[in-house]
């Protein structure tokens, strides 16, 4: 190559090498301090945008998950209260046995009324005032509820309960005003009990059945979100045992060209020193 005073091709050559390798060694900075190998579009638009959708959809299932925990949640509270309110009649029966027999007197009765009295009750209170946030559970007066249990909108992303239709208080379960203070009310009053205890166990299985697939629901969400966190990674994270090998290569790449250019750039005077 010739050696001219006016053009300085070798450095012009140099310098363009040089830049090239600032932007590989700033590529591979960037990388390591974001921990993406995608960090602009230009790195890799196809990627940068499929990365784009599956955060949008990771996103979502998350919501997903977090609203099925949420139905678990207010099923559970409802759970709860027929769990109470099958207790009290279990121990209704109990009293309505005890007092049936004639080895208990009148005033053993008494004290059996004022109980039996008290559990009824308790289980009007219950069914009253077991609520999820605003919403009645128990009374009858609750709400359909609408569980957004997936991350379109389809059918099947979606999962209905119809919360107006369970009624658990005394009068639906027709132990109100059951009267115990007396032997044969008491005997009658056996089949009454028996009658609400299968009438309250028909929404606790349909409940129970609904909060297992509610928690079968959310572990396959948590699954898929998982898998598309994986997909996610695949495509936008930075290999950095590769990254970090890159970013030697260019820095010694750099440090090279940079005294290339020097060099380089030394040529003309070379060329006036010959003459």
């Amino acid at each position: 190559m010739p050696i001219t005073t006016l053009s300085n091709v070798t450095a012009f050559n140099a310098q363009r090498h040089l830049t090239d390798t600032q932007r590989a060694h700033e590529k591979a900075l960037a990388q390591l301090a974001s921990g993406r190998r995608i960090t602009k579009a230009g790195d890799d638009a196809a990627g940068l945008a499929i990365s784009n959708n599956l955060r949008a959809r990771i996103g979502s299932v998350g919501q997903a998950v977090r609203n099925s925990e949420d139905a678990f949640s207010l099923l559970q509270v409802a759970g709860q209260g027929m769990s109470e309110i099958s207790d009290i009649l279990v121990r209704m029966r109990e009293l309505a046995t005890q007092s049936a027999t004639d080895t208990v007197g009148d005033s053993e009765r008494e004290l059996i009324e004022i109980e039996n009295v008290e559990l009824q009750a308790e289980i009007e209170r219950i069914a009253q005032s077991t609520k999820y946030l605003s919403s009645n559970l128990l009374n009858g007066e609750g709400d359909d509820f609408r569980f957004h249990i997936g991350a379109d909108n389809t059918e099947y992303d979606v999962i209905n309960y119809n919360g107006d239709g369970v009624d658990v208080t005394a009068g639906a379960l027709g132990v109100d005003g059951l009267d115990l203070a007396d032997r044969d009310s008491a005997a009658d009053s056996l089949e009454t009990i028996d009658t609400a205890l299968k009438q309250l166990h028909v929404p606790m299985a349909q409940l129970g059945a609904l909060q297992t697939r509610m928690e079968t629901t959310r572990d396959n969400l948590e699954v898929h979100q998982e898998s598309l966190e994986a997909a996610n990674s695949r495509i936008l994270d930075a290999d950095y045992a590769k990254v970090s090998t890159d970013l030697a290569r260019e820095s010694i790449k750099l440090q090279a060209g940079a005294a290339m250019v020097a060099q380089a750039n030394q040529l003309p005077a070379l060329a006036l020193k010959l003459l």
